[in-house]
């Protein structure tokens, strides 16, 4: 997705879902820079950044790691946000704000609403469902992004259509193809009505053998170990 943007040195606002100290120094390589929230369950973190313990309310911890700067903000007491940046060259305050945010939560506030509309129009008409195995989680995240870009791009030829509908659509559009190819397919599910088992014809009596086949100009009822008798 950020591959036309190459060498272009714009700043990329993702959250936490997204972020990773990995991340950051991958992005800063093709000359792009990070702006994100991070979870606490990160193993980079120092254990000051994941405490609540004697943070005062509206405090800030700062630390650096290379090019990456790290904020821990204690916006309410037993809360803090912790926030990565490779844009900000130091972290500064805002003296006047009563709150005293730090620069990484005022350009993280200013760009996040693209990232919070993204998952709220995603979320609204889902294909997720609930699975273990970690590709068909990553395709069906995939997919609701694409159906996002393909209803933008589809507006923006001055054509008007509710989503649902477009989605509906959509959908019917991508399963055409499978559904022409099934029906050209020759492989049927069978029709045959199940046939009560009964004992074999050829066998002996003490050994009591059943089976659905049929010797059709008998009509007698064998085994394969008929033909160990021929």
């Amino acid at each position: 997705m950020l591959k036309p943007y190459w060498g272009s040195g714009c700043n990329v606002t993702m959250d936490n879902w997204f972020t990773s100290i990995l991340l950051a120094f991958q992005l800063w390589e093709i000359k792009l820079t990070l702006c994100g929230t991070i979870r606490k369950n990160k193993r980079e973190l120092a254990p000051q950044f994941v405490s609540t313990k004697n943070r005062a309310v509206f405090s800030t911890i700062s630390g650096h790691l290379g090019i990456i700067k790290l904020a821990s903000y204690c916006p309410k007491p037993i809360k803090f946000v912790n926030l990565i940046s490779t844009k900000h060259d130091s972290i500064n305050f805002n003296e006047e704000d009563a709150k005293k945010k730090p620069n990484l939560i005022l350009l993280y506030n200013k760009n996040k609403g693209g990232v919070d509309v993204l998952d709220y129009l995603c979320n609204e008409y889902s294909t997720k469902r609930k699975t273990r195995r970690w590709p068909h989680y990553l395709f069906q995240g995939l997919l609701n992004i694409l159906a996002v870009n393909s209803y933008i791009l589809y507006k923006s030829g001055n054509v008007y259509i509710s989503r649902r509908l477009y989605l509906r659509q959509l959908g019917k559009s991508l399963c055409i193809e499978n559904k022409l190819f099934r029906n050209l397919s020759f492989q049927h599910p069978s029709t045959s009505i199940a046939v009560k088992r009964r004992k074999c014809y050829f066998c002996v009596t003490n050994e009591f053998k059943k089976t659905n086949n049929l010797r059709l100009p008998l009509q007698k009822s064998f085994k394969y170990c008929m033909f160990k008798l021929l």
